[in-house]
C-alpha cells in the first residue's frame, strides 16, 4: 500500500470540478468477466455503469459461503439497469426506497459513476457501502446516489453485499466447510470482494487504486470500522470516512460482535426451528421462505457481523486498541437524523444534534 498516496484525506475529493475535455472512460470498458457497456446521464458529465457484477450468484451450494469469482459473460452486457437487492425484508416499518426492480439471491453488483472528462491523473475512488442494520438496503438507493459526486472529479462505486440471515448465518458445518475459516460473514466477504474488484478494475474507469476512501453510514460505517481492521481489506483502504457507527462498545452495552461459537448456536437454533435437520437442507429451502421464517421469528434482526476467526481474528475494538487496524486518515461523526447520539449518551439528551 502506498502510504504517500493514503494519507491525503479527500484531497482528491473535489479536486475535478474544472475538468478539460479529454476523454475518460468510454461507453464500453473491459472488466474481470467481459465488457460492458454503460450510459451517459442526461445534462450530465458523468457515466454510470449499473448492475455489474462483481461476484458469482450465491445461490445453491453457493448459498453461505464466500463470494466466488464472478462467471465471465460473452459479448457486451448492457449496464442500464440497476442489478437486484440482495434478500429483506421491511425492517424499518416499510421497505427502504430503493431503484432495482426485483430482490432475489443473486445479488452481488455493484454500480459507478465516473466523470466522462478528466485530468491527466487518475481520479480518487469513493466506495460507499450503504445502510440498514445489516439486515436491509441496495446499492441502487436514491440517498446514496454517486451522480453529484462523480460531477466534483472522483469515481464513486458503490456495491451491495448479503445481508441478513443470508449474509451472517453461522453453523458448525459452514464452519467445518472452511477448514479453519470460520463462518458468518458472508456479507462482509463481499465487501471484501467488491475492494479487490475496485483494485483490478477502477483504473479502466480513470480511477486511481492506490486512492480509495471507503464511506458508509450506519451499518455501512460500522463496515468501514471493521474494514481497516480485518487483514484481509485494511491494505485496500487508503482513507475512511464513517457516519453514525463503529464496532465499539456503547457506554452502557456489551460488545456487539458475536463470538463464533454464539454465532453458530444461533444458526443451529434456527435451523431447528425450521425443521433442518442438516446444512444440505438448509440450502435446499427457498430463499423467500427462509426470509419468512426468520422475518417472523425475530423481525428479521438477529444476524451480523462477529468474530469468525478469519474475517476478524478477535473483536474490531481491540484490533484499533492494539494499534493494528490500517493506518490511515479517518472522518468520524453522526448523521443529524441518526439515532446515535441519543444512544451515546443514554440516559442524558443530546442538547443538539451534530452535523457533517
Amino acid at each position: 500500500m502506498k502510504r504517500n498516496r493514503g494519507h491525503r484525506i479527500l484531497a482528491g475529493i473535489g479536486a475535478g470540478a474544472h475538468l478539460p475535455s479529454a476523454l475518460l472512460a468510454a461507453d464500453r470498458v473491459e472488466v474481470t468477466g467481459g465488457t460492458i457497456e454503460g450510459t451517459r446521464l442526461a445534462d450530465s458529465n458523468v457515466r454510470l455503469f449499473r448492475g455489474v457484477p462483481f461476484a458469482a450468484a450465491p445461490v445453491g451450494e453457493r448459498r453461505w459461503r464466500a463470494p466466488q469469482p464472478v462467471e465471465p459473460w460473452d459479448g457486451i452486457r448492457k449496464t442500464d439497469a440497476w442489478g437486484t437487492r440482495c434478500m429483506q425484508g421491511d425492517m424499518f416499518g416499510g421497505p427502504i426506497q430503493t431503484r432495482d426492480a426485483s430482490m432475489g439471491e443473486d445479488c452481488l453488483y455493484l454500480n459507478i459513476w465516473t466523470p466522462v472528462t478528466t485530468t491527466d491523473r487518475p481520479l480518487p475512488v469513493l466506495v460507499v457501502f450503504h445502510g440498514g442494520g445489516f439486515a436491509a438496503g441496495s446499492a441502487s438507493e436514491p440517498r446514496t446516489d454517486g451522480e453529484w459526486l462523480a460531477q466534483q472529479g472522483i469515481v464513486v462505486v458503490e456495491p451491495n453485499y448479503r445481508l441478513g440471515l443470508f449474509g451472517f448465518l453461522a453453523h458448525p458445518e459452514l464452519t467445518a466447510e472452511t477448514e479453519g475459516r470460520g463462518s458468518g460473514n458472508y456479507g462482509m466477504l463481499d465487501q471484501v470482494a467488491a475492494l479487490q474488484w475496485v483494485q483490478d478494475n477502477i483504473a479502466a474507469f480513470g480511477g486511481d487504486p492506490d486512492n480509495v476512501t471507503v464511506n458508509g453510514e450506519s451499518a455501512g460505517s460500522m463496515a468501514v470500522s471493521a474494514l481497516m481492521a480485518s487483514p484481509l481489506s485494511r491494505h485496500m483502504v487508503h482513507k475512511a470516512i464513517g457516519q453514525s457507527g463503529a464496532f465499539f462498545s456503547a457506554p452502557l452495552e456489551p460488545r456487539i460482535m458475536k463470538p463464533l461459537a454464539a454465532m453458530e448456536q444461533d444458526g443451529v437454533n434456527f435451523a431447528r426451528s425450521v425443521g433442518a435437520d442438516s446444512l444440505t437442507d438448509l440450502r435446499k429451502m427457498p430463499a423467500k421462505q427462509l426470509l419468512n421464517e426468520v422475518m417472523q421469528q425475530n423481525g428479521g434482526w438477529g444476524y451480523g457481523p462477529g468474530v469468525d476467526g478469519y474475517f476478524v481474528s478477535r473483536p474490531v475494538e481491540d484490533i484499533y486498541k492494539a494499534g493494528e487496524q490500517a493506518s490511515i486518515p479517518l472522518l468520524a461523526g453522526w448523521t443529524s437524523a441518526e439515532l446515535g447520539m441519543a444512544i451515546a449518551l443514554n440516559p442524558e439528551k443530546p442538547l443538539s444534534l451534530i452535523h457533517i
